[in-house]
């Protein structure tokens, strides 16, 4: 069982010699590659479990009770404020939508952490986490609110405590690529649209590293769903632009320094 100082200290004690071995100007290029290779093996697996037809069931649901929420506060909460508006909308828009979160993963087959506890480890959450297995590979499935597309969302206690189990997808100095044997804690992020009430502008898949800093996966759920990697593009080749023909008029005298003598000059024009 691990605890919090061993997840930490490993977390960081890798990160040092992975920068002190390869040197701080590759650092970027070896992790971005080995995230790369992490991602690929965790989505494979990770859509075995997240399938299109229980994350189409979410998103349907979440976006249900988010509308329902607006027409809640808007019709009888009685609040003039709008500040006090949003703010409750959205308070009441993350517990409905916990519920339906929480109803749904049952139906397909997630177990409710027992007694709040993540497994092989003594970190407890106080949020409705589901753990969801596929071979020998677990996940540990959430939902968060997040301010806008992209954005990490708040930390709080229960969050915090799942991401520490994704210490295993930071690297270290003899990581050979692959994710080492550990479950992996996966959130379904949902952003409410800024322009529109009741309405949401984004749900993605995501996987925060451990040290709560940026995410390892970032997905909307369009792509996620549609089976499609995030690979990064070839850039596109130049044209080739025509090489413009160049004719020199004919005649055309000599440029003639001014520092010259007047009896030079007339010797090198080159007329006669």
């Amino acid at each position: 069982m691990l605890s919090l100082l061993e997840i930490s200290t490993y977390a960081g004690t890798g990160a040092l010699a992975f920068r002190n071995f390869f040197g701080p100007n590759s650092v970027k290029t070896q992790m971005h590659g080995l995230v790369r290779m992490i991602e690929s093996t965790t989505l494979r697996l990770l859509r075995l479990i997240l399938t299109k037809d229980f994350l189409l069931s979410l998103e349907d649901a979440l976006r249900a009770e988010a509308l329902k929420a607006h027409g809640v506060v808007r019709d009888h909460s009685g609040l003039k404020d709008r500040r006090r508006a949003r703010a409750a909308e959205g308070q009441l828009r993350f517990r409905m939508m916990e519920e339906r979160f929480e109803e749904i993963c049952q139906e397909y087959g997630g177990q409710l952490l027992d007694g709040g506890i993540v497994p092989d480890t003594d970190l407890k959450v106080f949020q409705p986490f589901f753990r969801f297995v596929t071979g020998s590979q677990g996940f540990i499935f959430g939902l968060a609110a997040i301010p806008e597309p992209n954005a990490l969302p708040p930390k709080n206690k229960s969050r915090l405590a799942g991401v520490r189990v994704n210490y295993h997808l930071q690297p270290g100095l003899f990581d050979a690529g692959a994710p080492k044997d550990g479950d992996i804690f996966v959130l379904l992020l949902v952003a409410r649209d800024r322009d529109r009430a009741g309405f949401i502008e984004e749900m993605a898949i995501g996987i925060i590293d451990a040290r709560y800093q940026s995410f390892v996966l970032y997905q909307p759920l369009g792509r996620f769903m549609s089976g499609q990697d995030d690979e990064p593009a070839h850039p596109a080749q130049p044209p080739e632009l025509p090489t413009p023909s160049v004719s020199l008029k004919k005649g055309v005298a000599p440029y003639v320094p001014p520092e010259l003598p007047e009896d030079d000059e007339k010797k090198d024009t080159g007329t006669k």
